[in-house]
């Protein structure tokens, strides 16, 4: 008989907002994150089979149903190459995406600046001050471990997070996958507009069942195969774990936080936490 683990490890790491703040804005040339499994399934299509739907702009504007999905422009260790996302509000200062939209082919984001309303105007945005991982993710990159929780520097405000859980329920739910698509370039850069598909994919944004608006996972891969992480649940990664870290980071991670932390020697900016499970 299998063992549940009796904690969960939380990966982290710093990024120096600091020094971004002063940095040149992002380049002019973006490269869009396209995630493959070294099969031919990264969802790029001919503009004339194209299925993707632009969003209602009112939709992306505060108040919209979209608002608190965003865009993520991201820059890796050791480049000055630009590349970009989505991900979407779990608290309003906390943002969900995909793990290897952080963390890929051993680099890890140095910089990441998060953009609300993108598609339907000038945006307001922050920068992310910490990413959070499943370690299993660092360790082997199993995908369905694909995703993180990004703290931000301060609160997006006038906002409402999107609620997110996975129930043990009946197939054919109907889902949406909204975000911003990377290989369709728009307004100057890949993923300029937010769009909404059945199918397509948007590294980072969230799978809703579009009965009451929940996100039931982080969309990660599309095309011919078509797959997401999924978020709470018996299934899914517990939400409540990453939050618990990020917050215990947040106030200063003293010895009264219940919390150890450790770091990993081979690579001196990564740390971790294990999380006792409920």
């Amino acid at each position: 008989m299998t063992t549940q683990p009796v904690a969960d490890t939380v990966a982290f790491w710093d990024l120096d907002v600091g020094t971004e703040r002063q940095a040149a804005p992002v380049s002019d040339s973006v490269q869009p994150l396209i995630h493959t499994s070294g099969t031919v399934d990264i969802g790029i299509f001919d503009e004339q089979k194209d299925i993707r739907t632009p969003v209602n702009e009112a939709d992306a504007k505060p108040g919209g149903k979209y608002y608190s999905i965003v865009k993520l422009f991201i820059r890796f260790d050791a480049s000055e190459t630009w590349t970009t996302a989505t991900a979407w509000l779990y608290k309003a200062d906390v943002l969900v995406t995909a793990a290897h939209c952080v963390f890929s082919h051993g680099q890890q984001a140095t910089c990441v600046k998060s953009y609300i309303g993108y598609t339907a105007g000038p945006a307001g945005h922050r920068f992310v001050k910490r990413t959070a991982v499943p370690v299993q993710w660092m360790d082997r990159q199993t995908e369905q471990h694909d995703m993180a929780f990004l703290q931000l520097d301060s609160p997006f405000q006038n906002v409402v997070p999107i609620s997110c859980d996975t129930p043990e329920i009946s197939a054919r739910q109907h889902l949406t996958v909204v975000g911003y698509p990377a290989d369709v370039c728009a307004r100057g850069v890949p993923g300029g507009e937010m769009a909404t598909s059945k199918e397509a994919s948007f590294s980072g944004a969230p799978v809703i069942r579009d009965s009451d608006f929940t996100a039931v996972g982080v969309h990660i891969r599309g095309g011919s195969f078509n797959s997401a992480a999924v978020i709470g649940g018996p299934y899914g990664i517990k939400a409540e774990a990453f939050q618990a870290v990020l917050e215990m980071l947040e106030e200063g991670g003293g010895v009264n936080s219940g919390f150890q932390v450790e770091v990993d020697h081979a690579r001196g900016w990564l740390k971790y936490v294990h999380v006792p499970r409920s």
